[in-house]
Parts: structure tokens; sequence; C-alpha cells
């Protein structure tokens, strides 16, 4: 009896049938893949830790030129795994509950059933919030300055460790994150008798502590008694004993000197929060009044501010429609104002009347000529009349000075104003042809007028009867 079998080689696609008493004859060709295939996993963007159980996992993978990967599956233990699933470039994925390290493994399979090895990747969970303290000045109870000094504890377990911490005075308003430190330098608001201060820490997986404060208790400040100091030594005063220099004003003493303090407020002697402003008034010296010397010549101005134990100033020139050639217009400080003693008064000195452009009024009616010089600040001067053949009865014929040259202000223009055209003398043309009559009217600017004829006995045809 013949005998058959089956063989089915290993990693391949093909089957073989082997008869007894026949050659042996591949049925059909077959790729054989015996390769596994290989790939990567990565933890939320290879961050190092977390604080969520959820994260994202990136995958890549490759089967060179075999079958191809088609499955995947994962494991948080490597001991139980996920079902086979459709690959996929990221997937969600849910960490092991309990702070500490995590480590997600992945293994592909491809079409000939090849098993990759297995891929891992690791990240710390840390969903625990750190903890700290905060201790002003070392534990003391008042403080008499507004600069202390903060020491700080704080701890993440086995977590992820503390990065950054930031302070508040008042809960609501917080300075930028910074390092940690164990000791730092800080300033109370000093708005009240007691003063908190806050922090909050926050460690590398993002977790942010609960916020821890201390306070402490401002001591009140005795004012220093400044008046009379030099405006330096005051603020340096003012500052030594723990507050601020305030507002600072200045007015005239006679019996401060000039750049020492009047008065301050509060008064010396008073209790103030640390920090708190004192304001000060600063002396400038004796006053005198300032004389008006306005319309007085330079000279005498300058006498006049000397006898007022001022000096005179700069002295400037500008023309003037109502002050007089050399007399002052106007003076800076204006009088009758204070001044400290040898202030300089400036000077400003007329040049006498200023100059305005004469209109051309050439060719307008006598009336709108003399509006357009007064509204030039100019005045009327003469008035002439004289006849025309150009010009209309009543307009200008002329003006002196003419346009649009410059005149002083308020300078008088002189006009010419038509009566309307001119008399002529008729010349004698009797006699003459009519042609030399017609010239000689002409000549004489006249016109010709109608002409007629007639017949006479005593001048000859063509001349004028």
């Amino acid at each position: 009896m013949k005998r058959m079998f089956w063989a089915l080689g290993v990693g391949t696609l093909g089957l073989f049938l082997a008869v007894a008493g026949f050659p042996q004859r591949q049925a059909c060709a077959a790729l054989e893949d015996t390769t596994p295939p290989t790939g990567t996993i990565v933890v939320n963007g290879n961050r190092s830790t977390v604080n969520s159980t959820h994260v994202t996992l990136t995958l890549a993978w490759s089967d060179g030129t075999g079958s191809g990967v088609t499955r995947m599956r994962f494991s948080d233990d490597g001991a139980h795994w996920t079902r086979w699933e459709p690959l996929a470039a990221t997937a969600a994925h849910v960490l092991p509950a309990g702070d500490g390290h995590k480590t997600v493994r992945v293994q592909f399979l491809d079409r000939a059933n090849n098993y990759s090895a297995v891929f891992s990747d690791y990240v710390l969970l840390d969903m625990t919030p750190p903890v700290g303290t905060i201790v002003i000045n070392n534990g003391a109870s008042t403080t008499s300055s507004l600069a202390v000094t903060l020491g700080l504890t704080w701890s993440d377990g086995a977590g992820s460790g503390v990065r950054r911490m930031r302070f508040s005075n008042n809960g609501a308003y917080w300075t930028a994150w910074m390092p940690p430190v164990a000791a730092r330098a800080h300033t109370l608001p000093g708005a009240a008798e007691y003063n908190t201060v806050r922090v909050q820490f926050l460690d590398g997986a993002g977790n942010y502590s609960a916020v821890y404060k201390d306070f402490i208790r401002l001591l009140p400040r005795t004012v220093p008694n400044v008046v009379g100091l030099a405006q330096a030594a005051a603020e340096s005063a003012v500052r030594g004993a723990g507050l601020a220099v305030g507002a600072v004003t200045r007015a005239y003493s006679e019996t401060v000197a000039s750049g020492s303090v009047i008065s301050q407020n509060p008064a010396a002697g008073a209790s103030a929060s640390p920090g708190s402003a004192v304001a000060l008034v600063i002396s400038l010296g004796s006053s005198v009044t300032v004389p008006d010397v306005r319309g007085l010549t330079q000279v005498a101005a300058g006498a006049a501010l000397t006898g007022a134990s001022l000096i005179t100033g700069t002295v400037t020139q500008q023309c003037s429609n109502t002050v007089a050639n050399g007399l002052v217009i106007s003076q800076s400080p204006s009088a009758p104002g204070p001044a400290p003693l040898g202030t300089a008064v400036d000077l400003v000195i007329s040049t006498g009347l200023c100059s305005v452009t004469v209109p051309d009024v050439v060719g307008l009616s006598q009336s709108a000529a003399e509006a357009a010089l007064l509204a030039a600040e100019l005045s009327v001067g003469s008035v002439t009349t004289e006849c025309s053949n150009s010009v209309a009865s009543g307009n200008v014929i002329s003006q002196n000075p003419t346009a649009p040259g410059p005149a002083l202000f308020g300078s008088a223009v002189d006009l010419v104003v038509s009566t309307g055209l001119c008399s002529v003398v008729v010349p004698d043309v009797v006699g003459l042809a009519q042609s030399a009559a017609e010239a000689a009217v002409l000549a004489a600017e006249l016109s010709v007028g109608s002409v007629t004829t007639e017949c006479s006995n005593s001048v000859a045809s063509g001349n004028v009867i």
C-alpha cells in the first residue's frame, strides 16, 4: 500500500506533497520570512516624569523586506499582556496606580507569525505634591525692618524633586517661579502690623504643593527729627530709621537756609509703620519781591533789579507795536511774585514797530482800498485825485508806498484816485480833406462821429464844411 504525508516548512506559506513511488515536486513557490520585526516605544514624548496615569505611547516598527508587521500588544509587567491589536503610531495607555518608575513594553507580530523582541520605555509617575515650610527671621515674633530673611525647607519624597518655588504677601499676587533656595531675602509690604509671607513649591512632574505661610509683627518706628538738616542728610536719617522719603516740596523761608528742611510730616517723635513715607519741605532761602520793570529802559530796569537784590539775566530783543524802541516789553520771572535772593531776571527789549506787508490796492474803489490798508495795520495817508483814461472814476490809480513792499506798523499809504476821463482840445478840421480831418481827430484822442455830406458853394468837394 502506498504511503502519503504532508510536510509544512517552518516560516513558509508553501505546501509540499510527497507521494511514494513518484518524484517529489514543489506545488507552488513561497516567500520565506524568518526574521522578526523591530520597533521602538516612547512614553509621553520622552518626558522623564508625569503626574497622571494617562499617558500617550509613540510607536514605530519595521519588518525590512519581510512579510510586514500586522499587530502589536502591550504589557506593564512583562507577564500580563493586552490582546493583539492593529498597528497605530500613537496609543493611549493607562499606567498602574501608585507613584514610582513605570515601564511599558510593546511587542510586534508580522504576517509570518514572527514575534519581535520586547521593546520598552519607562517614566517616573509622581502624583504626590511636594511639602515644605517657611520661617521668617528664624522664627522671630517681631521685627523693626521691612527687610527679612525667609528660611525654607521642602521635600518630594521619592517623587520627581522640587524644582521651583514662588512667594506672595497677600495670596493673590505671586512672584515669578524661581529655583529653590534654603534662605532668601524678602521685603515685607509694611501696610499692616502683622505681615504674612506665603510660599508654594512645584515639583518636576508639575505637582503644586499646598500654600505654606508664616507671619511676623512689625514694630512701629519713631520718626526722626530732620528739621534744619540739609536735604541729603535729612533723607539719609529718614531711611536710617527704617522709613521712606515721601513727597519733597520747596518753599521760601526767612529763617531756614536754602537747601535745608523747613518742616516734615509726620512730625519728629511720631510712631510710624516701617517703610512709611516722611514728607519734607525744603527751603529755597530768603525771597525778595520781583519789581515790575516793563516799560523802562534797559538801564533803568537793570538798576531796579539790582536795588531789589536781583540781577539782570538774558536780554533778548523783538519788535513791538505797543512798546517804544529801547523799552522793556516783558520779564521773567514776572512781577510782583517772590524769587530767591540773587535770582536772574530775563528781559525782552523792544526794537520798535514791527514791519507789515503793504497790500496792492490799485484798481480798487477808494473805500475798498482804505479798508484793505486798515486790515493790514496801516493807515490811509493823503488822498489826491486826477483824471485817468484807463482807471474808472472813484478807483485807485496808484499808491505810495507800492505793494508788496514792507512798511512799519501803522505807517500811512498815500492814494491817487481817478476822477474819470481826462479833457482834450478839439482840433479845427474845417476845410481839411475828410481823411486829414479824421486823422487830426484821432491824434487828439477823440473819435470820429457820424459823417454826412451836403453841397457847398465855398468848400471844395471832399473837404470838411
